[in-house]
């Protein structure tokens, strides 16, 4: 919309990657609205924050511990005033004892792609909806 709007998802989403490399749950959903939704990189689904933090605590003590995570604006769309998605690539590196089955990239980090949907309020923005996905590097090419 204008580069304070820009600013200010560049500023959360940076809030986002200190919060995850700290290992703070609750850091890492402080810009995320009361009810979002959120669907995370194993296809799981869940609604506010409560259980969102839940889960990040649980993985922050388990194979994400000590991880480090960067995002990078792959789109930024403002659909409103008020509305705007914004989507990124997710690197998340220093993983200690990652599942098996995630394709990791040559570096041995989880590359993502993370899609938000995000609704200013009181001239702040937050998430709405929260949709994570791996990339498999070993799938074929998307037919252009």
């Amino acid at each position: 919309m204008n580069e304070k709007d820009d600013l200010a998802i560049s500023s959360m989403l940076l809030d986002q990657d200190s919060a995850w490399s700290r290992g703070d749950a609750t850091g890492f959903s402080k810009h995320m609205a009361d009810g979002f939704l959120a669907t995370n990189v194993q296809g799981q689904s869940m609604s506010g924050k409560a259980v969102f933090d839940r889960q990040h605590e649980f993985i922050f003590g388990g194979f994400f511990k000590g991880s480090k995570m960067t995002q990078t604006i792959d789109t930024l769309k403002y659909l409103t005033e008020t509305t705007a998605f914004v989507e990124t690539t997710v690197h998340v590196s220093n993983l200690t004892d990652p599942p098996a089955m995630w394709p990791l990239d040559s570096q041995g980090q989880l590359e993502t792609r993370l899609l938000q949907v995000l609704e200013k309020s009181g001239g702040t923005w937050s998430v709405v909806a929260y949709h994570n996905t791996i990339v498999n590097h070993r799938a074929p090419p998307i037919v252009e």
